[in-house]
C-alpha cells in the first residue's frame, strides 16, 4: 500500500518565470541556499514574495533541519547546470549526503528563487560495501540483495542477509504483474481488454476516486499499479486474476512461500485488517491458519466499510507488520525481477510489455540514471516498512538486479535516510559497470 516516492524528495514550491534571470545571481543564490538549509540565511533577500506565500518558514526551516539532521551539515552547491528557462540543476553536498535540487530563479532583478524541488538524494559512501555496512546500522532489521544478472542464475556482488523474508509491502504487486503476463501469453487475456473498475481501495493511486465500474484497460490498470502503486487497480486485477492464481506465480519466480502470504491479502483487505479501531479482529486473525483466516476476510472483514478505516493510523503507526503484512526477501525480488527480464527477450511476449511498464516510474533522478539505458523500478512502504527494487542495465549492456528493505514494528522509518543508501547503491554499480 505504498505512498513512498522516491523520485521526489521534496517540493518546496514550483514556479516558472517567464524571461532570462539574471546570470550573475545564480551564484549567490547558490551560497545562500547553502546558508539557508545549514539554518541561517535571510529568507525574504533569497526568496521571491510568492515563493515564501507559498511555503511559510517554519515550514521551509523545519525541512532545513530534517535534511541536516539526516544527511549532516549542507557544505556546497557542487554543481549548476542549465536545464530550461531560469531553471537549474544543483548537486547540494552535506556531510554525508548529496541531494539533486532544481532551482528556478525570477526573470527580473535581483533574481530571487522562485521555485525549489528537492528531487531526490544519495548517501555519501564510497564503496559497496561501506553502503552495506550503512544499511546494517540502521535500528530494526534490513535486507539486501545486489546481483548481476546474465544466463545463469543471478550472481550476488553484494548482500546482507539476502534470504531474510521481510514485510515488502506493494512490492507483491510483483507477483499480480506476473500472473496478468502468464495469463496474456496464455492467451487467456489481452492487454487492450476492457474491465469495470472492481474494487476501490484506499491511497496511493488516483483511482480510488473514479466512479464505480469505470471501464479500465488491463495495460492501464497494470500501468497504474506499478507506476503509482495504484491500490484499487492492484485489486480490481486480484479480483479478475484470483488471488490464488497470483499466489501460485511466486514459485516460478523463485519467490519462496511465506505463511504470511497465505491467503495473499487485498490491499482493501490489508487496510481495513489495520485501520479499523476494533471492528476486524487482527489480533485473531494473526495468529490464525490459513483455513481460518480465509473465512475471516468473506465473513468478518469484508462487510466493513472503507469509511470505517482511519488513514492516518495506516500511515503513522507501525501495526503487525510481522504478521500481517505481504513478505520476500531481497532474493526472491531479485529472481521476479529476472523472470521479467528473461521473458522480455522474446520479441512480443507480454513480459516485454511489463517490463516497459515497470520502467514507467524510474524510481530515480534523472542524473543517477546517467549509467544505465534501462532503469525499472518497484517500491513499497508502510508505517515501519520500506522497500526499494530495481532492474537495471547498464549502457555496456550488462544487466543488475537491486532489492533492498527495512522493517521496524516499534518505529515510523527515515525514508529519506534508506533511499540515499539504496540510491547511492545504485550509483556504485552504475560506476563500476562499463
Amino acid at each position: 500500500m505504498s505512498r513512498m516516492r522516491p523520485v521526489v524528495m521534496a517540493i518546496l514550491a514550483v514556479a516558472a518565470p517567464a524571461a532570462s534571470a539574471m546570470p550573475g545571481a545564480i551564484p549567490a543564490r547558490a551560497d545562500e541556499l547553502v546558508a539557508i538549509l545549514n539554518g541561517g540565511g535571510n529568507l525574504a533577500d533569497s526568496f521571491t514574495p510568492a515563493f515564501l506565500a507559498d511555503v511559510p518558514e517554519a515550514g521551509l526551516r523545519a525541512l532545513a533541519k530534517q535534511l541536516v539532521t539526516e544527511g549532516g551539515r549542507v557544505l556546497r552547491v557542487d554543481r549548476a547546470i542549465p536545464s530550461g528557462q531560469n531553471r537549474y540543476a544543483l548537486t547540494i553536498v552535506q556531510d554525508r549526503a548529496t541531494i539533486a535540487a532544481t532551482m528556478m530563479l525570477d526573470a527580473g532583478p535581483p533574481g530571487r528563487i522562485a521555485g525549489l524541488v528537492l528531487s531526490g538524494g544519495s548517501a555519501r559512501l564510497p564503496t559497496l560495501s561501506a553502503a552495506v555496512a550503512a544499511l546494517r546500522a540502521l535500528p530494526g532489521t534490513t535486507a539486501l540483495s545486489v546481483a548481476r544478472l546474465g544466463p545463469a542464475a543471478p550472481r550476488s556482488i553484494a548482500a546482507t542477509t539476502p534470504d531474510r523474508a521481510q514485510a515488502v509491502a506493494s512490492t507483491f504487486k510483483l507477483l499480480v504483474l506476473a500472473e496478468l503476463v502468464r495469463a496474456i501469453d496464455a492467451g487467456e487475456r489481452r492487454w487492450a481488454d476492457v474491465v469495470p473498475l472492481a474494487v476501490r481501495s484506499v491511497p496511493s493511486g488516483i483511482l480510488q476516486d473514479w466512479p464505480d465500474r469505470a471501464p479500465m484497460t488491463l495495460h492501464s490498470l497494470a500501468a497504474l499499479m506499478i507506476a503509482q502503486s495504484d491500490n484499487s487497480a492492484t485489486d480490481t486485477l486480484i479480483a479478475l486474476l484470483g488471488r490464488d492464481r497470483i499466489a501460485a506465480m511466486a514459485p516460478t519466480l523463485g519467490w519462496p512461500a511465506h505463511p504470511g502470504n497465505d491467503p495473499l491479502l487485498t490491499t482493501l483487505e490489508m487496510a481495513k485488517l489495520k485501520g479499523t479501531d476494533g471492528g476486524v479482529p487482527a489480533a485473531r486473525y494473526a495468529a490464525a491458519p490459513p483455513a481460518v483466516r480465509r473465512a475471516m476476510l468473506s465473513g468478518r472483514i469484508a462487510p466493513v466499510p472503507r469509511s470505517a478505516i482511519d488513514y492516518a493510523a495506516l500511515e503513522t503507526r507501525p501495526n503487525r507488520i510481522d504478521a500481517i503484512e505481504w513478505f520476500a526477501s531481497p532474493d526472491a525480488v531479485v529472481s521476479a525481477l529476472d523472470w521479467f527480464r528473461r521473458g522480455a527477450g522474446r520479441p512480443g511476449s507480454a513480459a516485454e510489455t511489463a517490463r516497459a511498464i515497470l520502467a514507467i516510474n524510474p524510481g530515480l533522478p534523472s542524473a543517477d540514471r546517467a549509467a544505465f539505458d534501462y532503469v525499472g523500478y518497484k517500491g513499497g512502504s508502510e508505517a515501519g516498512v520500506l522497500a526499494m527494487s530495481y532492474l537495471l542495465r547498464t549502457r555496456g549492456g550488462q544487466w543488475y538486479a537491486i532489492s533492498g528493505s527495512w522493517n521496524d514494528p516499534s518505529a515510523t522509518l527515515a525514508e529519506r535516510r534508506f533511499v540515499a543508501i539504496v540510491t547511492r547503491i545504485v550509483q556504485l554499480v552504475g560506476e563500476a559497470s562499463p
